[in-house]
């Protein structure tokens, strides 16, 4: 998207923008207008400069996704009583989850990796 350069970081090549608006293109009429973006964080810059998100950053996000599925798919499922309505079956659906989830880390595309949620991975239980 179209933004004004209000000011230009030259070290972090971080951007300070402004909306491209009539009253802006008045108050700034020497800035350059640019297209710019937005990184992970929410950092402005121009658009050819935008970084990529580190890799820790990604594994990061990975591993919180999949700890969340493992709470909301298969450890509330493992209470007791819940447990032992299950068929033995649906107890070997659960815990091939719990051990794709469990062995995301440990895949070669980790991280740019899809967590498939529970009824995903039911669809395609071999991924």
């Amino acid at each position: 998207m179209k933004k004004i350069i209000v000011h230009y970081d030259l070290e972090t090549k971080t951007c300070d923008v402004a909306d491209v608006t009539p009253q802006n293109t008045l108050l700034f009429p020497d800035k350059p207008i640019v297209e710019c973006g937005q990184d992970w964080r929410g950092w402005w810059y121009k658009e050819s400069e935008i970084p990529s998100k580190p890799v820790t950053v990604l594994e990061e996000e990975v591993r919180k996704k999949r700890d969340n599925y493992l709470k909301k798919y298969v450890d509330c499922i493992q209470l007791v009583l819940r447990w032992e309505t299950l068929t033995s079956s649906e107890r070997e659906q659960y815990r091939l989850y719990r051990q794709y989830l469990l062995d995301i880390p440990q895949q070669a595309q980790f991280p740019q990796i899809t967590v498939l949620t529970f009824d995903e991975w039911c669809q395609h239980p071999s991924i």
